[in-house]
């Protein structure tokens, strides 16, 4: 396999959604606008994992731009799991954030999720029970 790791492009859309659908996640919210409007707030943060024209795993990075670097949706199809394309995935956005002298990168994490846990384990990533995720989805009005 010749898999090689490249920035994400505007014509990635339909792949990355096919690939977040097969892997269980939920969509719902990844609309082709909102894909577009990431990449050109922090495409330089986004990359794909590709073999002979095939994306095979994906990840997003953003940034508040100075401080904190966020990974999203570090994700690989299942049939490439274990060849280590999603610890390259994940280099090239540290690579990223690194240029950009981001002192903290945060993961987001599925407690259930136990190869991303351990996979972010083994990048230097601490599992806290320190702090608690809150969130809240907007619902315009």
């Amino acid at each position: 396999m010749g898999i090689s790791i490249r920035q994400t492009r505007p014509e990635d859309f339909n792949q990355i959604a096919g690939l977040l659908e097969e892997t269980g996640i939920d969509i719902t919210s990844f609309t082709e606008e909102k894909f577009m409007a990431m990449l050109e707030r922090c495409r330089e943060y986004c990359f794909v994992a590709e073999d002979k024209g095939k994306i095979t795993g994906t990840v997003f990075g953003v940034t508040d731009g100075a401080f904190i670097g966020y990974i999203r949706r570090l994700v690989v199809t299942e049939g490439c799991r274990g060849q280590g394309i999603g610890k390259k995935l994940a280099e090239a956005v540290f690579e990223k954030f690194g240029e950009s002298s981001i002192p903290l990168i945060f993961a987001n994490v599925k407690k259930t999720n136990e190869p991303s846990l351990n996979l972010f384990k083994k990048l230097g990533f601490e599992v806290r029970d320190s702090h608690y995720l809150v969130d809240r989805v907007y619902e315009p009005k």
